[in-house]
C-alpha cells in the first residue's frame, strides 16, 4: 500500500479484506497509521465469527473480545476523524452466517 502511494499519491485505492479471520489484525495495523488508512479510497471489510452471540463468544479463543467488531469499528472511525479530508469510504460486511460461519 505504501509503495503504491509513493508511486502515485492520488491513486484511487480499493482494498478488499476477506481473509478468513485476519481482517481484525490487518485493520488494527491500518488504525495505527491513520494517514495510511485515510489514503485508501474504498475499504470493503468482511468479518467472520461476528454474526451472532455464539460466534462472538468464540472470539476469545483468538485473543479477541466478544465486542471486538464494534470496538474496532469505533476505532477505525475515530482514526478517520484524525486526518483532515480523509477520503476513505467504508463498506462493512458482518453479522452474517451463510458461508459456514455457524
Amino acid at each position: 500500500l505504501r509503495q503504491a502511494l509513493r508511486h502515485n499519491p492520488a491513486a484511487v485505492i480499493a482494498l478488499r479484506l476477506d481473509v478468513e479471520g485476519d481482517e481484525w489484525w490487518m485493520l488494527e495495523r491500518l488504525v495505527a497509521a491513520p494517514e495510511l488508512l485515510c489514503a485508501v479510497s474504498f475499504l470493503f471489510a468482511e468479518f467472520h465469527s461476528a454474526a451472532n452471540a455464539a460466534q462472538r463468544d468464540r472470539l476469545a479463543a483468538h485473543g479477541l473480545a466478544p465486542d471486538a467488531f464494534e470496538t474496532l469499528r469505533k476505532r477505525v472511525h475515530a482514526a478517520m476523524e484524525q486526518v483532515p479530508h480523509c477520503r476513505l469510504k467504508l463498506y462493512w460486511r458482518s453479522f452474517w452466517a451463510s458461508c459456514g460461519d455457524k
